[in-house]
């Protein structure tokens, strides 16, 4: 139990961490699902009084939520990186376990990727979106739009911005493990694409031996050139 309980501090104070914004139980509950954990919205408010009292966290209003400290977010960084590696290894099959899509009905949940931009850019957002669909670059040709207050899975949109929701290829091994066939995700990786033909992987990252999700990283490094093949 003292284990449990220390992971699910960590992981509540590397969510808030990362969101760098107030956030409430719903949101951190929905947050550490992807760390591997499932903790009801009841479990992280013991915990957030609990992280209030040692000064770890502060709330800011019961709407908008909580944030780290000072204190916290230098308890955020002494986490240790070892007891993380493999989180985004876990993430990926706990979310693979919980989708209920079945194709032959069309029917159940599956694992989306929500982006949240400001509303002035929504219509350029979705025309971008929309040359990487009509090239067969996207996972589904669907999305889910919610405005701010709204909703998103367990994802809560941010007052001001819209939310857009996006199949994510992770689907693909609900789907597989769902009918008994049996999927490990090893690698993300930047796939080299000329003439619209796959060449080659030109960098590889392993999720078991990561501790962040490797096409984020991808992503903020500026590697990655996805316009520029749909043009």
């Amino acid at each position: 139990m003292a284990i449990r309980a220390d992971r699910a501090r960590a992981a509540i104070l590397r969510a808030l961490n990362d969101a760098g914004r107030p956030c409430g139980a719903a949101q951190i509950a929905g947050a550490v699902v992807s760390m591997g954990l499932e903790l009801q919205p009841r479990t992280i408010r013991h915990y957030l009084l609990q992280l209030d009292t040692e000064g770890l966290t502060s709330l800011v209003s019961r709407r908008q939520g909580r944030v780290l400290t000072q204190a916290g977010v230098e308890e955020a960084a002494k986490a240790d990186l070892t007891a993380h590696l493999g989180i985004v290894a876990a993430k990926i099959d706990t979310l693979a376990y919980r989708m209920r899509f079945d194709i032959a009905s069309g029917h159940g949940t599956i694992i989306a990727n929500v982006s949240c931009v400001e509303p002035s850019l929504y219509g350029t957002v979705l025309s971008e979106m929309d040359l990487v669909i009509n090239r067969g670059l996207g996972v589904g040709r669907r999305i889910a739009v919610a405005s701010g207050g709204g909703t998103l899975g367990s994802v809560t949109v941010p007052d001001g911005l819209v939310g857009i929701a996006t199949v994510c290829s992770i689907s693909l091994n609900g789907i597989l493990q769902k009918h008994g066939i049996p999927v490990v995700s090893r690698f993300g990786g930047l796939l080299e694409i000329q003439r619209r033909q796959n060449v080659r992987f030109l960098n590889m990252i392993e999720y078991r031996g990561s501790t962040l999700d490797p096409l984020e990283v991808f992503m903020r490094a500026d590697m990655t050139r996805v316009r520029d093949v749909v043009l």
